[in-house]
């Protein structure tokens, strides 16, 4: 986008990451995300950057590119999320805007699980299946194979005591 600097008379390009003389929330999550993956002295450097999280070319170049290959955010509930491969680049192809809950469940540390041909994480099977928090995790704890921790229903509705 291009518009006149009145005090000066001259041509200059702007990036559309301010707004109001503030920075839009898309401009913060670009330039955070570079901080984490670029800058030692951010204090998320050691999960990202560290580790080699990267950001690619296009993006880290401009942000013009990033806006025009993300959009603008859906909702001030959103946040950009590294997804389908959260050890993978922030990139377009690698990259949306998600909630909070989505973004919990493409941690690292989430469990998925493939039953009849799809691959969800436990909270989402027990979300889709109606099973109560924790079940999942505790009949796979159990010795129980993820086909039948999955099919079978819970024989004590409401009792999360009872797990297996």
């Amino acid at each position: 986008m291009r518009e006149t600097n009145s005090r000066r008379g001259k041509e200059r390009i702007t990036h559309g990451g301010m707004a109001g003389g503030r920075p839009t929330p898309e401009f913060t999550a670009w330039m955070n995300a570079k901080a984490r993956c670029y800058d030692p002295n951010n204090n998320r450097f050691y999960a990202y950057g560290a580790k080699g999280i990267t950001m690619c070319d296009r993006w880290r170049d401009s942000f013009a590119a990033f806006l025009s290959d993300m959009g603008k955010r859906p909702s001030s509930a959103h946040s950009l999320d590294r997804f389908p491969d959260h050890h993978g680049p922030y990139a377009p192809d690698n990259c949306r805007w998600a909630t909070r809950i989505e973004q919990m469940r493409n941690r690292p540390s989430n469990i998925p699980l493939t039953f009849r041909g799809e691959t969800k994480c436990l909270t989402e099977w027990e979300d889709a299946l109606g099973l109560e928090r924790g079940l999942i995790h505790s009949r796979l704890k159990h010795g129980w194979s993820a086909e039948r921790a999955l099919s079978e229903p819970s024989h004590y509705p409401g009792n999360s005591l009872y797990r297996s």
